[in-house]
């Protein structure tokens, strides 16, 4: 009998950890559930959250395809359509072209890391120098037979210009000194430059570009990134011509009013990567062409409308990586912004109506996808889904949604047969009556998991345009109530039964009197007093209520994710106190029971029928323990600042929080004697 009890005790445990691993191995390896991303060269699926990451988890990569990751809004448009169309004539046009080097038409390529000059004696019209990897040294008279429309000296590891290298080069309109060692241009670009279009000096040491001496009039692109510039006492006002001015991964700390005066042309500026904490009010205002500003990952704190105020034109920008900025309303003069980037920006006083002006914006990126509640109008918001929801629906995935219906379904339906069986069987016993609050309790998570489960059938396609309602709504709320109240209820009735149990068995030859009817009804009441109070005290504690249970989709207050939200004192007290305390006496209680059986085994029969009933009991503290455990390890976790997936979040209110309520009925019945 004992062991027939065993086996039955054993299904249900063993059947909740095959399901918990064919749900793991399902979504790593299984067919795509809806909100994933699927892998075209095999079966493997993505998670959304990890599609244009930067690291290719499809076998061949699919995930980061440029098709799907790219963001061509503003000037970068501008730029590809610059690059088409060009062609080149294989044929080498030039004579006397040394070993060292190759001849592409009329363009000689030098990439010997032996070559230590620059030929000069090749024949023919010379139209490109391209010598790259070696160890050249550069001379007033370098280039002076030469009258190329294009330079690159890129990666010579070059630590000097001489001032009069570039004298005379009228026909130049292309001009590569990338990645070498400059400090200093010397004074080598203030020759006149009559045709120059693109001068690149990206990745080199230089501190500034004196560009207020540039004879430059027609320079379409700069590129002076990851540099050491400073821009202090810099102005690129004479270069009126500019499209192009990219000066990321410098050292600027200040934009002041003048820097970029009279660049009525501009479309592209990027100053990402910078340590720039101040921008002038003005800084700005002769950019009308403005198509794209990148002001991305630096330590700006305060912008206004008035920065803004004559960009119109402006289709992407880019403010991500500034932590400490503010996000108001000063995105209204910005009528034609498509793209806006506010990605790593905690926004604890967002509100829609800082969007509402931007009638064209298609696509928006926020650090967290909660926030993405706030645009329901904007196409396209990443991210596209935190584990719980996604894009679309309120439950992330059908493996997430049929998880809650069969557990949701399976809660009810074995727990009012648990109160069915001992209502009609008239069991009056004080264990009996808190057995039956146990299954009520648990009851409640599965009404829980029903409206969670409507609420997604409700908002099916079109969560994100009305996910805001739903987390600010009283239905979410009460949601989170009733989930509350059923967990704290059900660990304490446990808690109950265990202190019970404890006080029996360990007291020599039945010292201890049972439990009574009266003080069964009286703890019973109170349990469930005390967990409504738990449930409903952040509804009037806090004056935006939804604010602690429509912290997230499922209305469940755990604070994983986010672990210093709103209430989360509150929620810790709960979770990491209340709940561990249970947990740890509930533990104790029940070492207190084996050792006590152990030691009167031999010495007395008074004890049989206790050890027995306690020796199978013990499963049921096994499946709470395995309940909070988990959530009581990740809160630790979450304090701890660890990464913790945001897909576990689903899992935790969907499977490992309600699975308990719905396997506790089953033991019971094989646990639990009658009387």
């Amino acid at each position: 009998m004992r062991f027939s009890r065993i086996i039955m005790i054993s299904i249900p445990l063993c059947t909740s950890f095959a399901l918990l691993l064919s749900t793991i191995l399902f979504l790593r390896y299984g067919s795509c559930p809806e909100g994933n991303f699927s892998c075209a060269s095999s079966d493997m699926c993505v998670l959304q959250r990890l599609v244009c990451n930067g690291k290719a988890d499809c076998p061949n990569g699919e995930d980061e395809d440029v098709i799907i990751c790219s963001d061509l809004h503003g000037g970068f448009s501008s730029m590809i359509a610059s690059l088409k169309n060009r062609t080149s004539n294989a044929f080498c046009e030039l004579s006397n072209v040394p070993k060292q080097c190759k001849c592409k038409s009329s363009v000689l390529c030098c990439k010997s890391r032996n070559l230590t000059e620059i030929p000069t004696g090749v024949q023919g019209n010379v139209n490109g120098i391209i010598v790259m990897n070696t160890q050249i040294e550069l001379f007033d008279t370098t280039f002076l037979n030469y009258h190329p429309s294009l330079i690159n000296l890129g990666n010579n590891g070059l630590t000097k210009l001489p001032s009069k290298v570039f004298k005379g080069q009228i026909y130049l309109k292309k001009l590569f000194l990338i990645k070498n060692k400059l400090e200093t241009l010397n004074g080598s670009l203030s020759v006149e430059f009559v045709n120059l279009n693109w001068l690149f000096l990206y990745d080199n040491y230089l501190t500034e570009l004196k560009a207020k001496n540039w004879k430059m009039q027609y320079l379409t692109w700069l590129d002076a990134s990851k540099n050491k510039l400073t821009l202090k006492n810099e102005t690129f006002n004479r270069l009126t011509s500019l499209k192009f001015l990219y000066l990321e991964r410098n050292m600027i700390q200040e934009i002041n009013n003048d820097i970029f005066a009279n660049l009525t042309n501009l479309i592209d500026l990027d100053l990402s990567w910078n340590i720039i904490k101040f921008i002038g009010p003005r800084a700005f205002a002769s950019l009308y062409k403005l198509t794209d500003l990148n002001l991305m990952n630096n330590l700006i704190l305060r912008l206004t409308s008035t920065h803004f105020l004559m960009l119109k034109n402006v289709q992407k920008l880019q403010l991500g990586g500034n932590a400490r900025l503010e996000i108001g309303n000063y995105f209204f003069p910005l009528e034609s912004l498509r793209s806006l980037n506010l990605k790593d920006i905690e926004l604890p006083n967002l509100e829609s109506s800082i969007f509402e002006m931007l009638t064209r914006l298609e696509i928006i990126y926020f650090k967290k996808y909660k926030y993405c509640t706030y645009v329901p109008q904007v196409k396209r918001c990443v991210p596209r889904a935190d584990g719980l929801s996604s894009e679309n629906d309120l439950i992330a995935n059908d493996l997430l949604r049929w998880t809650l219906w069969t557990i949701m379904i399976t809660t009810l339906i074995t727990n009012s047969m648990v109160i069915l069986r001992r209502v009609v069987s008239f069991q009056t016993s004080p264990l009996s009556l808190i057995i039956t609050n146990l299954a009520i309790a648990d009851m409640f998570m599965g009404v829980y998991l029903l409206i969670i489960g409507a609420g997604d059938l409700f908002y099916r396609n079109v969560y994100r345009k009305y996910a805001h309602i739903w987390v600010n709504s009283w239905t979410c709320t009460v949601a989170g109530v009733i989930a509350m109240m059923s967990s704290e209820a059900s660990i304490l009735f446990l808690l109950l039964i265990s202190a019970e149990r404890f006080l029996l068995i360990s007291s020599p030859l039945g010292a201890h009197k049972n439990l009574t009817t009266k003080s069964a009804y009286s703890s019973c009441i109170s349990i469930w007093l005390f967990s409504l109070l738990l449930a409903i005290l952040p509804v009037f504690n806090w004056r935006y209520a939804t604010r602690f249970y429509g912290k997230n989709s499922f209305c469940f207050p755990l604070h994983i994710d986010e672990p210093y939200m709103v209430g989360w004192q509150y929620s810790s007290l709960i979770f990491l106190g209340i709940n561990s305390f249970s947990i740890i006496g509930i533990g104790l209680m029940y070492v207190g029971v084996f050792v006590s059986i152990w030691k009167t085994r031999n010495a007395t029969t008074l004890c049989v029928n206790d050890s027995s009933f306690a020796l199978r009991f013990i499963f049921i503290v096994m499946a709470n323990c395995c309940c909070w455990v988990p959530i009581i390890v990740l809160k630790i976790m979450a304090f701890l600042s660890c990464d913790i997936s945001k897909d576990i979040i689903g899992w935790i209110g969907v499977f490992i929080l309600p699975v308990n309520s719905a396997v506790n009925p089953v033991l019971y019945t094989f646990t639990i004697p009658n009387n």
